[in-house]
């Protein structure tokens, strides 16, 4: 059955009016909800999601059955009013036809709103609608929210003069098309230009039958960003085709810049030879091209003892959210080094050629570094806020990262997330292409904004579980099992070192928190070992302070110690802020022996404190039914900054944590975040005056 929800929220008189973000949390709207029986599973989704998300963010509104206020959930097929109408499985807004089952639409007026949308929604969607009308439309009387595919493409509020777009991406995509193009000899432009060495396109290109270069000769759409982008063409990837029209949808950026002659030929390389072995496919383009991510091949010679971390067979499969795809195009290269003289063939019919074809996975050189020195680093975990509009390769993100570089900060780590299913789970997958998460993109758009700031950027990959644990309970006791998750987590850090080494990051962290996973010690040397070929900077990783950085002995096989740093600096809630001080002393002379132990300098990879009242006893736990303290969260900053940041053995701090997106409910929550709160002043005093002067 079909259903159709209708939410429509009552709001009293002067209930939308504008609250300062200070008092938001003292003036919550309670709403009742009321559902048929066939959609009581939206209302409890709905209860625990705002459970969930209400436990780490102060929300504007809250659920009781005795409120006032009503949310009322309906399962109507049909639904018409001033601003659009529901017919069957399409909504109709103006002159846009949109599918009912991947758009929401919000309307705000005669003192109510109301919803439009498929029962499947995303809790998140829904949510993300009362945000946008009461946070940013609190004072207006009337407003329209659409949300289609993965992201808002309208928001828009009525004045007395008329209706005013905050966001039109209708209107935008039309001016797309009208745009008049710009003809390039194998294709042409519209809505931008990409520059590009057009001799070095012409030798690609030359390797293609002349009629096909006529055949599938594409349009190249341009866009500015990857919001826009996203807007338009409902896709978050720095470019795409759509083969079936003769259309590359392309952001002009720095990588797109850089790999633009290897696009154009994997795209006619596609259109020729077709998408049943992709990995052939592109091999081949990228061939044609003679650079991979704008490296010459003999760059990519030095990294060819990677190659034994992957199957050869697996180049007739499509990519793997579990495997290296640079390694596999890569190695997709040289198998058409050998065999470029038999593609027609090896299209029919590759598994003999794939038979026969055993490469060399010895690297060309492989330099035992040293590094000389590891700066002081006045950094901050920079974390993606999930969305294109508030992530990494945002522009919000560009504007947050100004923000922190105002407050001294002159060193970030970037976080991307790789995903296992459970705690005992051999595999390791991680972010090809997904809205929500970091793309291999958004990572290096991140880097070029912090890079342009002149900012110390580590890359700094995580383990997220889907069932919820910490990546401290990652836990593989089978000696087969144990030896898969090597290989993927090989896989893993190498694709996060050579995005990390092509982007011109400076560091990379090695792995995060991993306390039953760090006594196979020879595992992690073949680790680091494979980090090293893949990144060329200085290695670290990040132990969790209480049962791990002690017991790790490959410390020498690193370039400094990398603490998760959560030591308690008070034991109850009588202690005085000497005691404190007296207890972080006790830590750095501790520390102290232990970067002597191993001559390594040490810095906290994360350090920081959720701004509760007793939040320096367990500083890993926000424990939201503390109360609220900003002072208390302030006082841990400038205790570890007043003991450790003249310390000669230690070297900087990144303090968790700064969003890529600036949510103003940040600045009245109990969490990590300081944005807005008495310890970003102690961070900016500490980091434009104080802290790494003997440096």
């Amino acid at each position: 059955m079909r259903h159709v929800i209708i939410l429509i929220i009552f709001i009293l008189n002067g209930s939308c009016k504008k609250v300062d973000n200070h008092d938001r949390t003292a003036l919550p709207v309670a709403y009742k909800i009321v559902v048929p029986d066939s959609l009581i599973r939206i209302k409890n989704d709905l209860k625990k999601f705002y459970e969930r998300w209400n436990a780490r963010q102060d929300l504007p509104f809250t659920f009781s059955d005795s409120a006032e206020h009503v949310l009322r959930i309906n399962d109507s097929v049909e639904y018409h009013n001033t601003y659009f109408q529901l017919i069957h499985d399409t909504i109709k807004y103006k002159d846009e036809r949109l599918p009912l089952q991947s758009t929401l639409i919000a309307v705000k007026a005669n003192g109510h709103i109301q919803i439009v949308t498929y029962s499947s929604v995303r809790m998140w969607f829904l949510l993300e609608a009362l945000f946008e009308l009461f946070e940013n439309y609190a004072d207006r009387p009337e407003a329209i929210l659409i949300h289609s595919g993965r992201q808002i493409v309208l928001k828009s509020y009525k004045t007395n003069s008329g209706w005013v777009d905050d966001l039109n991406v209708f209107e935008t995509r039309r001016q797309y098309e009208r745009r008049a193009a710009m003809e390039e000899p194998f294709f042409s432009f519209s809505g931008g230009k990409i520059t590009y060495d057009s001799t070095k396109m012409n030798e690609a290109l030359s390797h293609y039958p002349s009629r096909f270069l006529k055949k599938f000769r594409p349009a190249i759409f341009v866009y500015p960003d990857y919001e826009t982008k996203s807007q338009i063409y409902s896709n978050v990837m720095e470019y795409s085709y759509d083969l079936a029209k003769n259309q590359i949808h392309i952001v002009d950026c720095s990588l797109t810049r850089l790999r633009f002659t290897e696009i154009i030929s994997v795209y006619f390389a596609s259109q020729i030879y077709g998408n049943a072995m992709p990995r052939l496919t592109e091999g081949l383009g990228v061939f044609y091209a003679n650079t991979y991510f704008g490296k010459l091949f003999s760059w990519w010679n030095s990294k060819r003892s990677l190659l034994s971390l992957i199957d050869k067979n697996n180049l007739l499969s499509k990519p793997a959210e579990n495997e290296n795809t640079f390694l596999y195009t890569y190695l997709a290269v040289l198998f058409w080094l050998e065999n470029h003289k038999s593609i027609e063939l090896v299209f029919k019919s590759p598994e003999a050629y794939i038979q026969n074809f055993n490469p060399d996975v010895k690297a060309d050189k492989i330099l035992d570094r040293k590094i000389d020195s590891i700066p002081y680093f006045k950094g901050f975990s920079y974390a993606h806020s999930n969305g294109v509009t508030t992530g990494y390769m945002s522009r919000q993100s560009k504007e947050s990262l100004k923000a922190l570089r105002e407050i001294g900060t002159d060193a970030i780590s970037i976080t991307p997330f790789g995903y296992a299913k459970n705690e005992n789970e051999s595999t390791v997958y991680f972010v090809l292409d997904n809205t929500w998460d970091e793309t291999l993109a958004s990572l290096f758009k991140v880097n070029d904004d912090a890079q342009e700031l002149e900012m110390h950027v580590m890359m700094k990959p995580h383990i997220w579980l889907g069932n919820g644990k910490w990546c401290g309970e990652i836990r593989i006791a089978d000696e087969r099992e144990l030896k898969k998750w090597e290989n993927a987590y090989c896989q893993f850090i190498t694709y996060h070192g050579l995005i990390a080494e092509l982007a011109g990051m400076q560091s990379l962290c090695v792995a995060v928190e991993l306390p039953h996973m760090f006594q196979h010690t020879d595992m992690w040397r073949r680790i680091i070992r494979c980090a090293r070929i893949a990144f060329s900077g200085p290695l670290t990783y990040g132990a969790n302070w209480m049962d791990e950085y002690e017991g790790i002995v490959f410390w020498d096989d690193l370039d400094f110690i990398g603490i998760q740093s959560y030591f308690p600096l008070s034991k109850s809630k009588s202690e005085s802020t000497s005691d404190m001080r007296s207890y972080a002393k006790a830590l750095s002379s501790t520390l102290s022996e232990f970067s002597k132990k191993w001559n390594r300098p040490i810095v906290f990879t994360e350090a920081g404190f959720p701004s509760i009242e007793y939040g320096l006893m367990n500083p890993h736990q926000e424990d939201f039914s503390q109360n609220k303290s900003e002072e208390s969260q302030a006082l841990g900053y400038t205790i570890l900054f007043d003991e450790f940041s003249q310390q000669p053995w230690f070297n900087g701090f990144y303090w968790w944590k700064w969003e890529s997106g600036n949510s103003s409910r940040r600045r009245s929550d109990k969490s990590f975040h300081i944005r807005g709160k008495k310890a970003e002043q102690i961070v900016k005093q500490y980091y434009l005056n104080r802290v790494g002067a003997k440096k």
